[in-house]
């Protein structure tokens, strides 16, 4: 009975001593992430090796990488017998910043009509907002801007082009190399995200039909990409001159073009989603980005050009009953129908109808940054000085 006893007593202990370590390694992993979120020096595709304590018991190896508009953060953590990976998505956070629309002085007010409803800070003209008579309708609240009104700027904040570079390489089949390329897209994939990323590239045109697609995949077209709503994609990242998801489609995905981006009606796009539209050397004169009528995003859209021309800007629509949570970014042209339960940022807004097209013109938009929900972490499109958050754990 001794023997049992003495027995029990030594298995007990290592089974604490083993807890113990795991405890341990699974908290330096989550160190390691917070070091590569706080540490912005840490170069992407590039590991490196640290101790934490200067020990050499606590390891930790760390990596930084694209993953689309996002980075991913990548922590292995070792002890003497062990290991744990995590592996998170980073976005940032809007912080205390209350911005609701920012548009630039034109040297015009801008004019409402219909139920237009801007609640939070907003950047005007100089002249203002006048109540307008459009379409049969005419303004309909107590007062356009529920908030506080500043001079708009005579630009916006540009964008981060570092990122767009990047996305732009990606959009002209550049920066694969380090992916795991498919000869064949199955009709079923998961990849995870402690491995290579899972590529497939096509020179020609590609339509998605009844593929069941999750993790760390992206598709790319030298062409076009069409996605019908019998996919179930999440998490995959598409790139391609043309992209056209068709009404109807679910999921959470990232999609980049450089000609059009055209979703479809009455899509849902869960978080965290982006729609970008990056005008490259190969983009025609009029590059858009249209969200159909009745689709909700939960994420990030943006459109943006280098360099803007005022008869041929790079446009962003978002139609009737849309609906964005989070943020819309546009270094080009906006007409906006729906609701965004966030921010917009763009240089112009302009209001397209069967019978004419108006500068500066809103008509039953709705635009609500009190709305936004204080967890929710997007793309840091202007490289603003904001604090790096985890928006999703893959691992």
């Amino acid at each position: 009975m001794s023997s049992a006893l003495i027995s029990k007593a030594y298995l007990n202990t290592i089974e604490m001593q083993s807890y113990s370590d795991m405890n341990r390694t699974q908290l330096n992993a989550m160190s390691g992430l917070r070091l590569i979120m706080a540490d912005k020096e840490i170069a992407a595709n590039t590991p490196v090796r640290m101790d934490l304590y200067d020990t050499g018991a606590d390891s930790v190896l760390l990596e930084r990488k694209h993953w689309g508009a996002f980075e991913l953060g990548i922590c292995k953590a070792f002890t003497s017998d062990r290991s744990v990976i995590r592996i998170a998505a980073l976005g940032f956070a809007p912080g205390e910043d209350q911005t609701a629309l920012m548009i630039t002085e034109n040297d015009r007010p801008l004019s409402v009509c219909g139920d237009t409803r801007l609640r939070g800070k907003c950047f005007l003209p100089k002249l203002g907002t006048r109540p307008a008579y459009i379409e049969g309708k005419s303004f309909s609240g107590r007062k356009p801007v529920e908030g506080l009104v500043i001079p708009a700027p005579r630009q916006i904040p540009p964008a981060d082009k570092e990122l767009m570079r990047a996305l732009g390489e990606r959009l002209e089949g550049k920066g694969y190399e380090q992916d795991s390329l498919l000869d064949e897209l199955p009709e079923e994939l998961e990849a995870s995200f402690s491995g290579k990323t899972i590529c497939y590239k096509a020179s020609s045109g590609l339509l998605l039909s009844d593929k069941h697609l999750k993790g760390n995949i992206i598709i790319y077209s030298a062409v076009k990409i069409r996605v019908k709503n019998t996919c179930e994609l999440n998490e995959v990242v598409l790139y391609a001159p043309k992209i056209q998801i068709d009404s109807g489609f679910t999921g959470s995905l990232q999609a980049f073009a450089s000609d059009s981006l055209i979703v479809g009606k009455n899509c849902k796009l869960g978080y965290p989603s982006v729609l970008g539209l990056v005008r490259t050397e190969d983009s025609p004169l009029y590059p858009v980005l249209r969200v159909g009528e009745g689709t909700e995003v939960s994420g990030s859209v943006f459109a943006w050009e280098e360099k803007t021309f005022y008869n041929r800007q790079v446009k962003l629509c978002l139609d009737k009953k849309t609906l964005v949570q989070g943020e819309v970014y546009s270094s080009g042209q906006v007409d906006v129908k729906g609701t965004i339960e966030g921010r917009l940022i763009c240089s112009s807004i302009v209001l397209v109808t069967p019978s004419s097209v108006y500068d500066n013109h809103l008509l039953d938009a709705v635009i609500d940054r009190t709305k936004l929900s204080k967890y929710y972490a997007g793309v840091n499109v202007m490289n603003e000085n904001r604090n790096n958050t985890i928006i999703k754990w893959l691992k």
